[in-house]
């Protein structure tokens, strides 16, 4: 079991750092969707903020300074959030400092990689960050976006820090070699109470893409209902005013579960006694199993409403939390799927997250500053790849 929360923590959460005062926190859920205090409507659209990795930092942020990431993200005129993702395994390291992360790191150090350049390119552009605790820069990471007026869903990704997803990377299913489902509650309290000092964190998700092929469809639905439940009440234990973010099955692409009428006595009475904070969220990928589009066929060929609608129809709202393409080859796309992906936000109403924002990663796969086609900037942050994404984007606005 990790460590607690230190007292020097606790203590500095018992401070709320006020966000932007245009907006009315906390939120809320009302009418089937999501809304400010002070009752406007939120549409929520997202950027992902990869925090889960093996440094257990935000990445980043030894390409640029804190606050030009955060400019850059406002830059935007359009984003308003971030999913913040993290792995339960920051809260064993709390109190190491992003030196000696980025020094000590098992997984790096074992691959023979040469860690100085980020040591010195981290101090370089984040002097004041460098022998901060990791604890302490996710709340800073918060404390910036929100003095921007951007709000943080926390993204509760992985257990052990590394890159997600696969079936066999011992991440994905209660049980799993890494994934201990007390330590996953506990880490959800954990994360709820370390963030309250940030107003502008409004949410938590449970866990990231929920798998497995260990057992079949009727143990993984026993297992679901046992245990989401119990998330949605650890995160309310460590702050009641959180929304709660509930993941589905399949690495979040189904919810026919439900739809069967599958459910238990636990999951309907935490639904109705966290009606006001409980929102459903899916991932969309061109890989995921709603069928195949060619370039100008009709959108009537996916599945989505068939294997994700049933939040919606049911009174709740629903995030798309991760949807992604290559951004490297955008420009050239054919972009018939991305815009049923739109046409589907639109008809429900839905928020999104783009998968991701930063373009490339401390380390990935034995490689420091590894790229990622799908990162909306480019390798150093400087700047996005196009703006044409920005643009399709906007037209998943349906909100004011």
């Amino acid at each position: 079991m990790f460590s607690t929360l230190t007292q020097a923590l606790v203590l500095w959460a018992l401070s709320v750092v006020a966000a932007d005062p245009s907006i009315a926190f906390p939120f809320l859920v009302s009418d089937g969707v999501i809304k400010e205090a002070s009752g406007s409507t939120v549409d929520m659209q997202c950027v992902n903020w990869p925090g889960h990795m093996e440094t257990n930092l935000p990445e980043g942020l030894q390409k640029q300074p804190l606050e030009a990431i955060v400019d850059r993200v406002k830059s935007s005129n359009l984003y308003n959030c971030v999913r913040l993702t993290y792995a339960v395994e920051l809260f064993e390291k709390l109190d190491m400092t992003a030196r000696e992360s980025l020094q000590d790191n098992n997984a790096m150090v074992d691959s023979g990689v040469d860690l100085s350049p980020h040591i010195a390119n981290f101090t370089a552009n984040n002097p004041s960050l460098i022998d901060e605790t990791l604890g302490n820069i996710f709340q800073k990471v918060a404390e910036a976006l929100g003095d921007r007026g951007i709000y943080v869903l926390m993204s509760n990704h992985v257990s052990k820090s590394s890159w997600c997803c696969s079936l066999d990377d011992g991440n994905g299913w209660w049980g799993d070699e890494f994934f201990e489902a007390e330590e996953w509650l506990s880490s959800l309290t954990g994360m709820a109470k370390l963030m309250s000092g940030q107003s502008n964190v409004v949410a938590m998700d449970l866990r990231n893409e929920l798998r497995t092929n260990k057992k079949g469809r009727e143990d993984q639905i026993d297992d679901y209902m046992t245990y989401m439940p119990s998330g949605v009440n650890a995160v309310l234990d460590g702050n009641p005013s959180l929304l709660v973010f509930i993941s589905g099955l399949n690495y979040d692409n189904d919810w026919t579960f439900l739809t069967e009428g599958r459910n238990s006595d636990a999951w309907e009475k935490t639904l109705v006694a966290a009606k006001a904070n409980v929102v459903f969220e899916s991932h969309i990928y061109s890989w995921s199993p709603f069928g195949d589009i060619e370039p100008g066929e009709s959108c009537d060929n996916l599945t989505f409403d068939e294997h994700l609608s049933w939040p919606v129809r049911n009174g709740f709202p629903m995030v798309l939390s991760e949807i992604g393409t290559s951004i490297d080859s955008y420009e050239d796309a054919d972009l018939t799927w991305i815009n049923c992906v739109r046409d589907f936000i639109l008809e429900w109403k839905l928020g999104y997250a783009m998968w991701l924002l930063t373009g490339s990663y401390y380390y990935r796969g034995g490689e420091l500053n590894a790229p990622d086609s799908f990162g909306l900037l480019v390798a150093d942050l400087s700047d996005y790849k196009t703006t044409k994404i920005i643009e399709k984007n906007r037209e998943m606005q349906w909100g004011e």
